[in-house]
């Protein structure tokens, strides 16, 4: 934006400002700001995962949830006792059964409570796999 035109745009602000009561500024600058910081990002060529840009959402990628530990946990690695997909903001990994993985703690923490609630509805043999398997909507019953 020219000189001018940013000039003029904050004439018009300052006046909008100076007939707003203070409590009603303080809700519009917090209604405001998530929507500047995007057009920031935006304008410097960032694409924020969770971020809409022109009516799309901006998807995450496993590089974003590793630059990111304080958001979704430091990179920790840890030995899965199954083969299982794993699944985190439409990013996934394959746990496999045996071998080492170095993943964000999140993938470690969704792997345990599935392992958890898999443990306790007792659908879990001795070896780890599930040899019981409950008929979901819209299954066939079995022949008798």
């Amino acid at each position: 934006m020219s000189k001018i035109r940013t000039k003029t745009a904050t004439k018009r602000i300052k006046r909008i400002v100076k007939q707003v009561p203070v409590a009603d500024l303080k809700e519009i600058i917090e209604d405001i700001t998530p929507e500047i910081e995007k057009r920031e990002a935006t304008e410097l060529g960032e694409r924020i995962p969770g971020m809409v840009i022109d009516g799309e959402k901006v998807p995450y990628d496993y590089k974003y949830l590793v630059n990111h530990p304080e958001k979704f946990g430091p990179v920790i690695a840890f030995t899965p006792e199954v083969t299982v997909p794993l699944s985190f903001n439409g990013v996934r990994v394959q746990a496999i059964s045996g071998v080492e993985m170095h993943v964000p703690k999140v993938f470690r923490d969704i792997y345990d409570n599935s392992r958890r609630e898999l443990r306790n509805s007792g659908n879990m043999g001795n070896t780890g796999y599930i040899n019981q398997i409950n008929l979901g909507a819209g299954a066939l019953e079995p022949e008798r």
